[in-house]
């Protein structure tokens, strides 16, 4: 697949597994965590789809904020390792949605990030949750979820935690 049509591919599955998500969480409350800011592309689609919840953003290369981007409070910069022990301090709640945009061409940093994630990501979601992810995270006791119809077919995977 020419790059061009990968990128459409990513974002429109992107997209469409977000939104299946959104919809599994309507009536659980808590925040949302972008692990990944990047260009800020879903971010900004998840700030509008879901406008009343918080969204805490994380960035390894602390990509400047935009004026539409998260304030400093929802904004953590730097090593996930070190910044995911600050979500919870800082905010006091679990959340319900995490998306993990963490994907790169490095498949071995990839791989080691993702492990390292599966086993960090339940200390910051509620229960029944919903993790969205452009890598396969192994996360104890996750049971995964089928993609939504209008996903491409561009690799996804969609998890509910379970349930208390």
């Amino acid at each position: 697949m020419n790059r061009l049509d990968r990128m459409i591919a990513r974002l429109t599955t992107q997209r469409a597994c977000l939104s299946a998500a959104l919809a599994l969480i309507t009536d659980i409350p808590g925040p949302i965590l972008e692990i990944g800011y990047g260009k800020g592309r879903s971010y900004d689609f998840l700030r509008h789809a879901a406008p009343s919840r918080e969204i805490y953003a994380f960035d390894h290369d602390g990509v400047p904020r935009t004026s539409w981007g998260p304030d400093e409070d929802h904004f953590f910069a730097g090593d996930f390792r070190q910044a995911f022990g600050l979500v919870l301090e800082r905010t006091g709640v679990r959340a319900v949605l995490a998306h993990c945009d963490i994907g790169s061409e490095d498949e071995a940093r990839d791989a080691e990030l993702a492990r390292w994630m599966a086993g960090a990501l339940p200390d910051l979601m509620a229960t029944a949750s919903i993790v969205v992810s452009d890598r396969e995270l192994a996360i104890a006791g996750a049971r995964s979820l089928n993609l939504p119809e209008d996903a491409s077919d561009f690799p996804y995977f969609m998890v509910r935690l379970p349930a208390g």
